[in-house]
């Protein structure tokens, strides 16, 4: 009883200053693995969307919101979202959506001498990533202030201060012009990581990259999108590599108790997938 006391007087606190998400309070329980008690508390304290910095396995790192750096830190290092296994000790990873670089981090502690090209297509959020890559001092690593896209053009993108900033296509709110690349053109070598994870833009981004992924890509993780006002298409992209004998993992990025029930649909996201994508 007093357990369950707790936990309603938690879940009551989390969800007064904005962090309220079963999985988010599980990451907070298993997190001080990776981030000290006090820094931890400190996190917790804060208001959304607040920019601030802690320690982070030894260096000192910057970032703009504490729900987006607990869920990143709970799905990258705790879950183990990106690990993957290759013979080759100097592999070519390449990041889309890198955000504040947890990712890239990861990637450096289990692969030192990878080759990673990273895109982080806002600003704001570029300048942190540029700032904690800094403080590890990696090489090997290009980074660019770029959306990947299906062609080289200017997009209008709307920023969140977060991890879901995303392309638009009108003047929405906190909407402004970025420079977006064609995937393509880092595609035509062997790439032995491809990580995907842009609001939105992956079924585009796939559906054009498809034969260079085929061709090239030993592993594929993409995180897919599903907007309530648009067609679900990840079939059509399963489809694909299910034709080109790869083989695919799918896990929710959002956990439904009772999807029937929790439908959501008033909500503008209503499902998202982790999916794991890797050749026999």
């Amino acid at each position: 009883m007093i357990k369950k006391i707790k936990n309603y007087i938690l879940r009551r606190y989390y969800k007064k200053i904005g962090l309220y998400h079963s999985s988010l309070l599980e990451s907070y329980s298993q997190i001080d693995k990776l981030i000290s008690s006090d820094e931890l508390n400190k996190i917790k304290l804060l208001k959304r969307y607040q920019q601030s910095s802690t320690n982070f396995l030894g260096q000192r790192i910057e970032f703009s919101d504490n729900e987006a750096l607990i869920g990143m830190i709970n799905e990258i290092f705790l879950k183990k979202n990106y690990m993957f296994h290759t013979n080759n000790e100097s592999p070519l990873i390449i990041d889309c959506g890198a955000n504040i670089g947890l990712s890239v981090i990861f990637f450096k502690q289990i692969y030192p001498n990878s080759k990673i090209i990273c895109f982080e297509p806002d600003p704001e959020i570029y300048k942190i990533l540029e700032y904690n890559l800094k403080q590890f001092n990696f090489t090997g690593i290009e980074i660019y202030n770029s959306a990947v896209w299906t062609k080289d053009e200017k997009l209008t993108f709307q920023t969140d201060k977060s991890w879901g900033g995303k392309i638009v296509n009108n003047n929405s709110i906190n909407a402004i012009t970025i420079d977006a690349i064609d995937l393509n053109q880092y595609l035509a070598e062997k790439v032995d990581f491809l990580k995907i994870d842009i609001e939105g833009a992956e079924v585009n981004v796939i559906k054009h990259c498809a034969q260079k992924i085929i061709e090239n890509v030993e592993h594929l993780f993409f995180e897919w999108h599903s907007f309530s006002n648009s067609q679900q298409k990840l079939g059509e992209i399963l489809n694909i590599f299910e034709k080109n004998n790869f083989r695919y993992h799918l896990k929710e990025a959002s956990p439904k108790g009772a999807p029937f029930f929790e439908k959501r649909l008033e909500q503008i996201m209503d499902t998202q997938i982790d999916c794991f994508i890797y050749k026999r």
